[in-house]
């Protein structure tokens, strides 16, 4: 059997702890209290005046990601699994692409990924 994630990672007793209590639903106030600060404080962090959160999958996430931000064409980078993934989203979507493919696990050269662009 073949596992492609990113993991295993260390989860830290806390984290596991706070996991094991009860869900809050995400239209109740104390969900939306901490769903404002969470934003308010990567505002700061990352010094932006706006920000999205995206409560979803990783592929969510890709998936937003292609609709949103790719409106003719996309390049996707196949070196991996979520490489490979960016591909077949582009292909459920119908997005016109060009992939540009390197062996897994092996990143591609910036003068690849601009020949691509050309």
């Amino acid at each position: 059997m073949l596992l492609f994630t990113p993991g295993p990672t260390p989860v830290p007793e806390s984290v596991r702890q706070a996991m094991a209590t009860v869900t809050l639903h995400h239209r109740t106030p104390e969900f939306e209290a901490i769903f404002k600060e969470a934003r308010e404080r990567l505002l700061k962090l990352f010094g932006m005046d706006e920000c999205v959160m995206i409560a979803s999958s990783g592929t969510g996430a890709m998936q937003a990601c292609m609709l949103n931000l790719c409106k003719t064409k996309a390049l996707t980078v196949n070196s991996g699994k979520f490489g490979e993934r960016f591909g077949k989203i582009a292909d459920a979507m119908g997005r016109d692409k060009v992939e540009l493919t390197c062996e897994w696990n092996t990143p591609c050269s910036v003068s690849d990924v601009e020949n691509a662009l050309n």
